[in-house]
């Protein structure tokens, strides 16, 4: 994509699934240009015409765990399989008694696809009903394939050489030796030296919304959770030092929200919009366990000090602790009541913290789950949370960066650090160093002194003149 689009607003973008309508906003001209482009003469393309359609207008309510109808299509088989109404979705060579194509001309809203929101285009419509007719073929994809990772496969945008206006900023990450920072930007995340905020390296072919970066503990790998809300998500796992990616290790037909690297950095948990949580081994890419317990996108996974437990933060206003290994359910904490989108456990690990929409940090038992203390009322939601020894560090809504200390059964009011912006988008501290890197909606990032509650510098987190100065990585 040459031209760096309009993001949507910082809350919807972040936080919620993004409108369908900003879907089709962001799609529906490319979707449209492929099947008006689309030669007569020439046969349909699975893959590159009917697939993103499927993934970016169908696929939220019909993929496994969400199975609207009892009917799935996140992979060619699946969409070929009836739902519980029984009847054949496609029939090759007939549309009009394909009763997926049916259904996209119904004139009730209630019936016709896709539901809650604008019909296809007639020229999207045209390409399906020119596909059925040829016979609906798969050519030659892999029928049990995921469609999100078969379109993510063929590879992202780039991103603009120079940003023309800033965009959210919503990942960031200190690498373990404080010399580093990551951040995430518009399909790619970039390297900065931490203590000049010189840009490094731009690492690219990633997915349009990047929503957390990771660094292993060793600082040996560097884990990227991403997406386009709707269509597709996935995690990509890379070498660190020479920005080579090791593997795809996850993909979705929506955003990967979250990723975290076990303490001993043998294993990497990821979620996402999909309501999921896995886990893989690091060095080999196998898995160790996939879970559906969370009821809506998970916002936020953290690691256990020892590695024994990952908690979840979701919007179902649930915080779920598992197994580490088996990913077995062993409490879940339902005291926020609103939307929970940060997570983390203090040092000793027999505690954990929690805080979102409702304005309030929670501190509860891990053994069973009963609250020990809150912060009161915030003045803004809760967007963001790392804990530092004894302290918790909150970015605000508001764009307010608090500093609270866990005093026992109580988590005390310290100080304001400062403001970043409107928004805080991205939280990240460097505890050797004693240093926090915040970035949001202006596209900065400001690096503060904890120690003396002082903003230290502050750059651009998105690359403009100087982008020819940066190695860029496109692997």
């Amino acid at each position: 994509m040459p031209v760096y689009q309009p993001m949507p607003c910082f809350r919807s973008f972040a936080l919620r699934p993004t409108p369908v309508r900003t879907i089709v906003g962001f799609l529906g001209l490319y979707l449209a240009g492929i099947a008006a482009a689309a030669d007569p003469n020439s046969g349909v393309n699975f893959l590159k015409e009917i697939a993103p359609i499927l993934t970016a207008k169908c696929a939220t309510c019909h993929q496994p765990g969400k199975t609207k109808g009892g009917y799935q299509l996140h992979t060619y088989n699946a969409f070929m399989t009836p739902g519980r109404s029984k009847e054949p979705p496609v029939i090759p060579g007939n549309p009009n008694k394909s009763h997926v194509f049916r259904l996209l001309l119904a004139r009730d809203p209630d019936d016709r696809m896709p539901q809650d929101d604008e019909p296809l285009p007639e020229t999207q419509i045209a390409v399906i009903r020119r596909w059925i007719e040829e016979g609906a073929r798969s050519d030659g994809v892999d029928p049990d394939k995921p469609l999100s990772s078969l379109i993510a496969a063929q590879g992202q945008p780039a991103p603009p050489a120079e940003y023309a206006r800033s965009i959210p900023v919503l990942a960031l990450a200190f690498h373990p030796d404080g010399a580093q920072i990551a951040s995430g930007a518009y399909h790619e995340v970039i390297l900065w030296e931490a203590a000049s905020g010189r840009p490094i390296r731009r690492i690219q072919n990633i997915a349009r919304q990047v929503q957390q970066v990771s660094f292993s503990p060793d600082g040996r790998y560097l884990a990227i959770a991403a997406g386009t809300a709707g269509r597709l998500g996935e995690v990509k796992l890379y070498d660190n030092s020479s920005a080579q990616l090791i593997r795809t290790a996850a993909s979705a037909s929506d955003l990967m929200t979250s990723v975290a690297f076990s303490p001993d950095g043998r294993h990497l948990a990821m979620a996402g919009a999909d309501n999921t949580v896995s886990v893989i081994e690091v060095e080999s890419g196998a898995p160790v366990f996939r879970t559906e317990l969370n009821a809506d996108w998970v916002m936020q996974l953290a690691f256990s000090p020892d590695g024994r437990q990952i908690a979840s933060a979701s919007r179902d206003k649930t915080v779920r602790l598992l197994d580490a290994k088996s990913g077995e359910l062993e409490q879940t904490y339902t005291g926020h009541g609103s939307v929970i989108f940060a997570v983390a456990f203090p040092r000793d690990g027999k505690a954990v913290i929690s805080a979102g929409r409702d304005r309030s940090i929670h501190v509860w038992q891990e053994s069973d789950g009963k609250k020990i203390g809150d912060s009161g009322a915030l003045p803004a939601e809760i967007l963001r949370m790392v804990v530092v020894e004894d302290r918790i560090l909150s970015g605000l809504s508001n764009g307010e960066i608090r500093e609270f200390r866990l005093n026992g059964k109580r988590v005390e009011f310290v100080r304001k650090i400062g403001k970043h912006g409107d928004s805080v988008g991205a939280l990240a501290a460097h505890e050797p160093s004693g240093r926090l890197a915040t970035a949001g909606y202006d596209g900065r990032i400001r690096v503060w002194n904890l120690k003396e509650a002082a903003l230290e510098r502050e750059f651009s987190a998105l690359p403009g003149l100087i982008v020819d100065k940066i190695a860029v990585d496109r692997k």
